[in-house]
């Protein structure tokens, strides 16, 4: 079946095709099926009522372009039934820009390395070059690179229970069944015996997911690798019950080649998925909040850095309250660093600025947490950490009161280390 791509990035919208013929900006068109059926599945999930998660889109009315489903923060991909693919990527570069799209695509997946949700345990420097790929066939080739990974380990065997009527007898004659099955076949034994097999619950789930995804894609490159790993499993079955053979699956030393290539096995089962999206039009969905994203990625860039090597770093430091005599509003700062005697602290915030805004459309919430943190932190410096925009210059801007220091820094996705260079200076109080 033919697959086609529809890419947006966050807070655009798809129209259909039945109400307008173009869309300007960063739209785009669906045909009307598809736009149908993707309505439906924002509406089966709706969360008017739930706190466990959000709307990923919504529907509304947009000017010359009549009812719409926009993007809101949430990235990723969704697969439909009739093998359409929707991609959502953040918004990061100007959509006037030649090499927006593959730029943007990389600089996600380099995100989501750090995620704690992907299991990504090898990163080929490949993935990041397909981005002639959609996301979804991206997400298919990082599982089978880690699945290389268990193959060259060679895949594990184990003595599972076996019940067959054989010409010979072993292990443990099954009185009862032998009865049944062999009042006529005297020659025949119906035993119960122990085998040495690759069949076990671990490789049965794997194998079930090569085949899923053998359905799922219509890439050829990934056809062929599917093909060639299935060869790998030839004398293991698909699963029949995915809950019943994960809870089979054993966690201990000899096993831990396994655990990411199960993870995926997971997600692309749907027995897990980061966000619990369904609807009946829908194959498969992964979507990430951008929030989470930004803020793991510029948490774990900094402390693998080895620039604050130096320095005594908490994430998702969670020791003080707003109120702390009743112990309400936990604060939550991102990152607190301690160095030479002086505290900072750090948080992220995914919104793309403009210096066309007063104070670049800064919320004034956000200052506000940040001067919390500053008098319950006692900390000397605050910083809030902003993805850059194309029209912002420079890489901070610094607000001072009373010896208090909130800086807003603009950290360059596309060249973090740079970015990581100018604020370990603001952090050091060095020039750069």
């Amino acid at each position: 079946m033919k697959s086609k791509t529809y890419c947006i990035k966050e807070h655009s919208y798809f129209a259909s095709d039945q109400y307008v013929s173009h869309v300007t900006g960063e739209n785009i068109l669906l045909p009307h099926k598809l736009f149908l059926n993707l309505e439906e599945f924002i509406l089966q999930n709706k969360v008017d009522y739930s706190d466990t998660i959000d709307e990923f889109m919504v529907t509304g009315y947009a000017k010359n372009a009549g009812k719409v489903l926009k993007a809101k923060n949430y990235v990723g991909v969704i697969k439909t039934s009739d093998n359409s693919t929707i991609e959502i990527l953040p918004k990061i570069f100007m959509s006037d820009q030649d090499d927006s799209y593959s730029k943007t695509k990389k600089i996600f997946l380099k995100m989501l390395r750090y995620s704690d949700d992907l299991p990504v345990k090898t990163f080929n420097q490949a993935n990041l070059q397909a981005t002639n790929m959609n996301i979804f066939d991206i997400f298919i080739m990082m599982f089978l690179d880690e699945l290389v990974q268990v193959i060259r380990q060679g895949l594990k065997s184990s003595y599972l229970d076996q019940e067959s009527n054989l010409n010979v007898f072993k292990g443990k004659l099954l009185v009862n069944k032998h009865v049944i099955k062999n009042t006529v076949n005297k020659h025949k034994f119906y035993v119960g015996y122990e085998e040495f097999s690759v069949n076990r619950p671990e490789n049965r789930i794997i194998k079930s997911t090569l085949v899923l995804l053998k359905k799922r894609t219509t890439n050829k490159l990934l056809h062929k690798r599917l093909n060639e790993y299935l060869l790998s499993f030839r004398e293991v079955d698909v699963s029949i019950n995915y809950a019943q053979d994960f809870n089979k699956c054993i966690s201990n030393r000899l096993m831990t080649h396994y655990d990411a290539i199960l993870r995926w096995c997971k997600i692309f089962l749907h027995d897990k998925s980061f966000v619990n999206y369904k609807g009946q039009d829908v194959a498969y969905s992964l979507l990430f909040p951008m929030e989470k994203v930004f803020e793991k990625y510029i948490q774990k860039s900094i402390m693998k850095s080895n620039l604050f090597r130096d320095c005594t770093i908490w994430p998702q430091h969670a020791q003080y309250y707003l109120i702390e005599s009743s112990k309400r509003f936990k604060l939550k700062p991102d990152l607190v660093i301690k160095t030479n005697n002086r505290t900072i602290v750090l948080d992220t915030k995914w919104k793309i600025l403009n210096n066309q805004h007063k104070d670049y459309g800064i919320a004034q919430s956000d200052l506000y947490q940040m001067y919390a943190y500053i008098k319950k932190y006692n900390a000397q410096k605050v910083i809030l950490i902003y993805p850059k925009p194309n029209n912002i210059a420079g890489n901070s801007h610094n607000y001072f009161e009373k010896g208090k220091d909130l800086v807003i820094f603009f950290i360059d996705l596309e060249n973090i280390n740079s970015s990581l260079k100018s604020l370990h200076c603001i952090i050091n109080e060095e020039s750069y």
